[in-house]
């Protein structure tokens, strides 16, 4: 745009400007709130970036597995079980998906039991698709592909838990700030 333009639109929306001003303390409270958020949100952050750098470490775990499989020329894992390398990568994700369940029913609340019932039918589905993954790796299906299937399938577990965890926060902060007294 330019001046005279921006000179006519500044014309043709005068006095349609919010100009009132909050009630006194309004600041003082707005800021006290973000500070105790500040907190809290720091928190919450740490966990939010732990989780991510283990998701990516058992990416980068995933992908050393796939290298070392092709490496060593062993791509048919039929040969009784999965190899100790899947297992451990399965066992760490599992431990992960457990971890972020435990949170959400130690956080669950009257108010987000559907919410927690729909993400528990949701991993169920998941936990079916990895199983079928891993029925297809015994019998000797293109092991890059159904790996980085089954590594996207945790990962996904792990997405979903997280969201439904700050959904969580967000219910019960407002049920929070619903019931607490106005500072008039």
């Amino acid at each position: 745009m330019e001046d005279k333009e921006l000179e006519q639109l500044f014309k043709e929306l005068k006095g349609r400007f919010d100009v009132a001003r909050p009630i006194e303390g309004h600041t003082e409270r707005f800021e006290a709130r973000l500070q105790g958020r500040a907190t809290h949100q720091g928190l919450d952050q740490g966990r939010k970036w732990s989780w991510k750098w283990a998701a990516v470490a058992a990416v980068l775990v995933g992908v050393g597995l796939g290298l070392y499989l092709q490496g060593t020329g062993v791509q048919d894992p039929r040969q009784g079980a999965l190899s100790p390398e899947i297992q451990r990568t399965q066992f760490h994700f599992a431990g992960l998906v457990q971890e972020q369940v435990t949170a959400i029913r130690q956080k669950s609340s009257p108010a987000t039991e559907r919410m927690i019932a729909d993400v528990l039918q949701q991993l169920e589905h998941l936990e079916a698709d990895y199983a079928h993954l891993e029925q297809e790796l015994v019998q000797g299906g293109n092991s890059k592909l159904l790996l980085r299937a089954m590594i996207t399938n945790y990962q996904t577990r792990l997405a979903l838990l997280q969201d439904v965890l700050e959904r969580m926060e967000m219910v019960n902060q407002i049920k929070t700030m619903h019931h607490e007294d106005p500072i008039l």
